[in-house]
């Protein structure tokens, strides 16, 4: 995935860098690093990504995605 369609999948989302990091892994300024082209993501975090775009429900733990409130709340 590119820098673009990794930030564009997140903003979908409706969560912001920090809570994609709480989902995702990869610590806690992982997501600005992908979305700013300063490092690429792993094979894995690819792969997880493009898993939770198509299935989120079956990616993502239901109660982490309740747990998360969107951004600018």
């Amino acid at each position: 995935l590119s820098a673009e369609e990794i930030r564009r999948m997140r903003e979908a989302w409706g969560i912001d860098q920090k809570q994609a990091a709480a989902i995702f892994g990869g610590g806690p300024v992982a997501f600005s690093k992908y979305e700013n082209n300063d490092v690429m993501q792993s094979e894995g975090m690819d792969k997880l990504l493009r898993a939770a775009w198509y299935a989120p429900f079956r990616v993502m733990p239901r109660h982490r995605l309740c747990a998360i409130q969107p951004s600018g709340r």
